[in-house]
């Protein structure tokens, strides 16, 4: 998951990226109020699409994420209340928690900073390119 999050990503912002180029081309033989109106113009859409972008992951990777956090759950629970012998035994959240620590199934704080910047990535190259817009 995290992989597709990250590629799906990198293609989002190199789509912002080639937009931002693409569309300023014609910089060139503007002059004035015609060259500041370009820029403005571009810098919009760029603005506009990184929005889009990063709500379109959002779209897609929020409830992704939600069942797979929901599937680690329940096999944490399971792990966390069968013993050896095949009996099942109750036990509280905290040892369910010990469990999807122990088999590696706990998000790190990393992780979670890692998924919002890939998130937000188109959202914040779309953003440069409005602020140097009026550079």
């Amino acid at each position: 998951m995290k992989s597709y999050l990250y590629m799906g990503a990198a293609v989002l912002v190199v789509g912002v990226l080639f937009l931002i180029s693409a569309s300023g081309y014609p910089d060139f033989a503007l002059q004035g109020v015609a060259l500041a109106e370009h820029k403005q113009l571009v810098a919009s859409v760029a603005m506009y699409l990184g929005v889009e972008y990063s709500l379109s992951i959002a779209a897609v990777a929020v409830p992704v994420t939600l069942i797979l956090s929901a599937q680690a759950d329940n096999i944490a629970w399971e792990l966390a209340n069968s013993t050896e012998d095949g009996t099942v035994k109750v036990v509280g959240p905290i040892a369910v928690m010990e469990a999807r620590r122990r088999e590696g199934l706990m998000l790190t704080p990393q992780d979670t900073l890692r998924t919002l910047i890939a998130l937000m990535a188109p959202f914040i190259t779309g953003g440069i390119a409005s602020l140097t817009a009026f550079v």
